[in-house]
């Protein structure tokens, strides 16, 4: 289920984001995502040591364009959603482990 938003970037950003999410081939809420999915992974796996992710960051930031280059669309569409997997058991992570401030 997806929810609607709005969020104020600055041209620089949005520019960047246009930019890349062209080269990944997405739409820009969809690179969008897939960055804040990412970024969840990513601080999840450097904030909580014992959180073992099962995708490396890397892996990450490698697999999609080595996807992309060898024409392999529905295993890089399946990697992405590999990507929102993680990054949903990183969000569930932190809900259990995170102590309030």
């Amino acid at each position: 289920m997806l929810k609607k938003m709005q969020v104020m970037l600055p041209v620089w950003m949005t520019d960047h984001i246009e930019r890349v999410s062209e080269i990944h081939e997405l739409s820009v809420s969809e690179f969008m995502r897939i960055q804040l999915c990412f970024s969840i992974i990513a601080y999840t796996t450097i904030a909580f040591p014992q959180y073992k992710s099962d995708l490396p960051l890397k892996t990450i930031c490698s697999k999609p364009l080595q996807l992309l280059e060898s024409d392999e669309r529905e295993d890089y569409l399946r990697f992405l959603s590999e990507i929102y997997f993680e990054a949903r058991k990183a969000v569930k992570f932190r809900a259990k482990n995170e102590k309030p401030i």
